[in-house]
């Protein structure tokens, strides 16, 4: 597995406090393209293909019940 890189982890934590894209480009100072190539790297690095499915993947990894 590919290492998630701090650009893709900060858009991955902006991502679970539920920001839209275009939020999280503002934030990060990036274009919305550029968020949504980082977002599709998390996606393939994780192993899931919406932000539901990280959210809910990262959120189990942090906080098991």
């Amino acid at each position: 597995m590919s290492r998630v890189t701090r650009p893709e982890q900060r858009l991955a934590a902006l991502v679970v406090e539920g920001l839209a894209l275009a939020e999280i480009a503002r934030r990060m100072g990036v274009t919305v393209n550029t968020a949504r190539t980082h977002l599709n790297r998390v996606f393939d690095k994780v192993g899931v293909r919406t932000q539901s499915a990280l959210v809910r993947v990262l959120l189990t990894a942090i906080a098991p019940l």
